[in-house]
Parts: structure tokens; sequence; C-alpha cells
């Protein structure tokens, strides 16, 4: 299935949400019609006891390298503090109606350093498509650990 076209509630939602999750799964996502989803989620404030999520159907795709025939079966990054993240902020500032997003993972980008010492350098983009064609891609997140739990692609 493809991305949804934004329309002004997404782009509110991922303004205004407290915390940000991204998702890729090559086998499709159990609670979307999508292999990749950006949940914008609102947390409980004042009286109101209930947490709010809105999820987007987003592209995605993962790739690597140095996989030793494995693929990126799953991906998964996770910004707490969306609203005081200026850079997240200023990614949201430029969304437009009509825009579709496409979240791209990359598994172990390496460097000969990191080879050596055994670990793995995973990063997220994402990319805006204009209704013209026009892409603005974007680092959103870089993460480097060893190859456990804790990182941002799972290589199976």
């Amino acid at each position: 299935m493809s991305a949804k076209v934004l329309d002004k509630t997404d782009i509110a939602a991922l303004r205004k949400a407290d915390s940000i999750c991204i998702d890729y799964a090559l086998t499709g996502l159990h609670y979307i019609e999508s292999d990749g989803a950006i949940r914008a989620i609102k947390k409980a404030q004042g009286t109101d006891p209930f947490e709010q999520t809105h999820i987007i159907q987003v592209n995605a795709r993962a790739d690597g390298y140095k996989m030793n025939g494995g693929k990126v079966r799953k991906a998964f990054a996770y910004f707490p503090h969306n609203k005081l993240t200026e850079e997240l902020q200023t990614i949201w500032s430029l969304l437009r109606t009509g825009d579709i997003l496409e979240v791209r993972f990359t598994a172990s980008n390496n460097s000969q350093v990191l080879d050596e010492v055994n670990l793995h350098n995973d990063e997220l983009r994402l990319v805006i498509t204009r209704k013209s064609g026009k892409e603005l891609s974007f680092l959103m997140d870089q993460h480097t650990s060893k190859n456990n739990s804790a990182r941002m692609c799972k290589v199976y």
C-alpha cells in the first residue's frame, strides 16, 4: 500500500506531538497496512488521562552494508522530546499539504574504525516529496551500537 498524502491534521499532529516513533517492518506493520509509519504521540495532560496517537502511513525502505546475507527486517527510531528538538521542528515546519513522506533506514553505514571495534552505525533519513516531485532529504537520526537489541536496524 502506498503512503498517505499529508493533510492538515497530519502536519498538526507532527508539530504538536510530545514524542515521535518511526517504525519499519519488512513484512508489514501489524497496526497499519504498510511497512512504514510515523506515530505522533500526544501525552495525557491535565484532567485528560488519555494519550492520543496519530498514525501516518509512509513509504519506507531499509538497506545496509556488510549484512552477511541478512536483511533489515525491522527498524525503529524514537524521539521522546519532539517539541523541544529544533531539528525536528524545522523539518515539520517545512511540511505542506500534499507532501508524501518516506523513511529510509540504513544499517551498518560504518567507517573502518567502527568495523574494527565491531560496532554498527545505523541511520534514518526522512524524505519529503512535494507535489512537483522535488525531494527534500534530512538525516533524522544516527545510532552507533553493538549488534544487539539496542540497534536501530534489526538485521537477520
